[in-house]
């Protein structure tokens, strides 16, 4: 994408640039190699404005290039779009208010972005003291280090939206800014895939795995909405603790310009958690009809609006009101306050569609729908809810339920507003697992069960806390013989056992998707092991793969995991001539 990612190249690019060259390596990267690769990150399509630093990113970018033995790349300084498309002749644009600037040029704003992309894209392991005396000489010895952390993780915020929670149409620099967009009302919000499909689970697609009872190794919209969440409140409290720190004497333009961002940062990644969250629920109704899902979405996108108020208002006046990062035709706003009156506006329209929402029922007998609950916590009541709709009247709804393996029993639903209905089921301590099924009868005697199998297929509730993937120590093989099968081995445990290891793999072409082999799996040694056949290790194409593992309970990852590091192994192959042997 014409967009700032994760620091690695995507595992999957998403499809509509999959078979092309405009974006990614494409099928470039062939064997034997005629040419070098100089690469470049799109940065300057995210990174317009606000202040980014992050060594951990650099350094991981960095050695992302060294594919295909690469030996240089580039970035996009920042202000790369600064007036883009104003009349030639306007007069220069002011990016802050004058009582809050203090420097003499623009880019004097942003020495940090400058320093770890000059130093560490140089020597990776330039140590830290280097910018830690320069925070310290700008913010004082207490406030510095705080202002320095808070930055640091703040940076982490644009690439995540990019990857995981951004329309991918809005991939051109000229059509997609992750500082300032919205990114569209929910229902266009909650269709979005970002640039890594194959670790990134879209909200359309949880809606569908919880429907459908799904497992995935992906990180779901409800894991990344708790990274927002958690990253939002993390950098809050350093911004706290350096106001409360710094000198008086010290808190001059720089300290205040600073600050602002790191607020609108956090906002930021805070209305992203909220909107995943409604996005989730407004394509859980999308796909079942139950109103509840829907009602879930309003409120989840009330507080994603709230969450851009506070983004606004940590903007303040210490910002221009027209920042010219974009065409403004296009859709490029020129302030926080732009997108927001947007936000009301596709939130009075949502609520709208909501009052306006009809059931789905039809013929005689009583329409059910439901979002099922596939976990819950021990120890708390777990709560049921159901559109129900009658032709003529709802005579009673029900919900029949069993714990683990004792009596089935039932419990009425109670009607909590029109057309919808809910019912509390008590758990036991031991409660392990629950099965359910709801009935609802009309006045006429018709009766209907969700699921329609009613107690010969129940759903299932996995009632637990353990949320926690398996533990993966993958072999990472550096070099592969053409013809010969590459077995790959992996030490996999999880307390609570595991569902499934696959290996998946293919050419380091983006042209070709992974192709997968189940793991053999010795519980008594706690290896996984699985081959990649000879006839696929061909001189023409290094090879990459990784490994997907789900436990007992659901809980999935990759591995290697990105957090940590690059989410793949790359497997170069040896070359050197071995008898008569051709490229195919």
């Amino acid at each position: 994408m014409e967009q700032m990612g994760l620091s690695f190249h995507p595992t999957h690019v998403n499809p509509p640039n999959q078979h092309d060259r405009r974006h990614g390596y494409a099928d470039l990267l062939r064997y034997p190699q005629r040419y070098k690769v100089h690469w470049r990150l799109w940065n300057g399509g995210t990174t317009r404005l606000l202040l980014w630093g992050d060594p951990d990113y650099v350094r991981r970018f960095a050695r992302s290039t060294r594919l295909y033995d690469g030996e240089s790349f580039e970035v996009n300084e920042m202000l790369a779009t600064w007036m883009l498309g104003e009349p030639h002749e306007a007069e220069p644009l002011q990016l802050l208010a004058l009582e809050y600037r203090y420097y003499d040029y623009e880019f004097e704003r942003y020495w940090h972005f400058y320093q770890v992309w000059g130093r560490l894209g140089y020597n990776l392991n330039t140590p830290s003291e280097v910018w830690e005396r320069q925070f310290e000489r700008r913010f004082g010895r207490k406030a510095g280090p705080a202002i320095m952390e808070a930055l640091h993780l703040a940076s982490q915020v644009l690439p995540r939206i990019v990857a995981a929670s951004y329309r991918y149409r809005l991939f051109p620099t000229t059509r997609g800014w992750a500082e300032m967009m919205r990114i569209d009302d929910l229902p266009q919000y909650a269709e979005a895939e970002g640039s890594d499909v194959q670790q990134f689970m879209s909200m359309r697609d949880q809606a569908r795995s919880v429907i459908e009872g799904t497992d995935t190794a992906m990180r779901r919209p409800a894991e990344t909405s708790r990274w927002f969440r958690d990253v939002s409140d993390r950098i809050l409290e350093y911004v706290a603790q350096a106001e409360k720190t710094i000198a008086m004497e010290n808190r001059r333009g720089e300290f205040t310009s600073t600050i602002t961002d790191l607020k609108i940062l956090a906002y930021l990644a805070s209305y992203h958690s909220r909107r995943l969250q409604a996005g989730v629920c407004y394509s859980l109704y999308k796909q079942t009809g139950d109103l509840f899902a829907f009602d879930d979405a309003v409120a989840h996108e009330r507080q994603a609006v709230e969450a851009w108020e506070r983004l606004v208002e940590a903007a303040s006046d210490v910002y221009s009101r027209n920042l010219a990062l974009g065409v403004h035709r296009v859709g490029f706003s020129r302030h926080g306050e732009e997108e927001l009156r947007k936000l009301r506006t596709g939130l009075r329209q949502l609520e709208v569609e909501r009052l306006k929402a009809q059931s789905r029922g039809k013929g005689d007998a009583p329409w059910i729908a439901h979002v099922p609950v596939r976990r819950h916590i021990p120890g708390r009541t777990v709560r049921l809810r159901a559109t129900v709709v009658a032709g003529d009247e709802v005579a009673r709804a029900r919900v029949a339920y069993c714990r683990d393996n004792g009596p089935w029993r039932s419990v009425e639903m109670r009607a909590v507003g029109q057309w919808r209905y809910q019912a509390d089921v008590s758990l036991t301590e031991d409660t392990r697992r629950i099965r359910y099924f709801i009935e609802a009868e009309n006045s006429q005697g018709y009766v209907t069960s969700w699921p329609a199998g009613g107690r010969d297929v129940p759903t299932v509730i996995l009632i637990t806390r353990e949320d926690q993937p398996p533990h993966v120590d993958l072999e990472r093989i550096a070099v592969a013989r053409p013809g010969t099968d590459l077995v790959v081995t992996a030490k996999v445990w999880d307390p609570s056992g595991l569902k499934s290891v696959r290996l998946r793999y293919r050419h380091v072409t983006q042209y070709e998707d992974y192709l997968t082999e189940q793991m053999q799996y010795d519980p008594r040694a706690g290896l996984g092991s699985a081959t990649i056949p000879g006839e696929f290790v061909v001189p023409r194409w290094n090879l990459m793969y990784f490994v997907e593992a789900v436990d007992s309970q659901g809980n999935g990852r990759m591995y290697p995991d990105l957090e940590i590091e690059m989410p793949y192994v790359i497997v170069s192959i040896d070359r050197r001539p071995q008898g008569r042997q051709r490229f195919c």
